[in-house]
């Protein structure tokens, strides 16, 4: 499968057909900083989807274990990234990610859901600090078994994790 290289001549997630979103914070650029606080997350994929938050509701910008790469920490349940994401979409999606120092394949217990809009992390489950490192939504029309172990071993190899 043809896959598309990024500056660094690395393979790049945007290759996969049906990526709707793909938030990384390690990556420069894709955080608005407020001091050590993140106030908008912007989305990687082509749709350029925005999860913001204000105030107090701002994760924490921290360097992490994985090569020192960046991520968010959510200390609190107040704390949470929103955005409208998923609103237009209707076909099935599967989500990908890096949470809590794991990967994350379709436990979308990490994302709160509903008619208005998307919450990180989901407010509804049983808080605990979350570190989130990079999370990525296919559409599951185009998305195949190939393409599915490609993106967890883009993440696996990205952030240094066992399977």
């Amino acid at each position: 499968m043809f896959k598309i290289l990024n500056q660094s001549g690395e393979e790049h997630p945007n290759a996969i057909p049906g990526l709707v979103c793909w938030y990384d914070a390690s990556e420069p650029g894709t955080l608005s900083r407020e001091d050590i606080f993140a106030s908008k997350f912007y989305d990687k994929a082509p749709g350029g989807y925005i999860m913001y938050a204000d105030g107090d509701e701002c994760p924490k910008i921290l360097q992490s274990r994985f090569k020192g790469k960046t991520i968010l920490r959510f200390e609190t349940p107040e704390q949470q990234l929103k955005g409208e994401v998923f609103r237009p979409f209707e076909p099935e999606l599967i989500l990908l990610g890096v949470a809590n120092g794991k990967l994350v394949i379709d436990d979308w217990s990490l994302i709160h859901l509903d008619p208005m809009g998307v919450a990180i992390p989901n407010p509804d489950y049983s808080f605990e600090k979350r570190d989130i490192a990079e999370i990525l939504v296919y559409e599951l029309d185009d998305f195949n078994d190939l393409d599915l172990e490609w993106v967890k071993q883009y993440l696996l190899d990205k952030w240094e994790l066992q399977e």
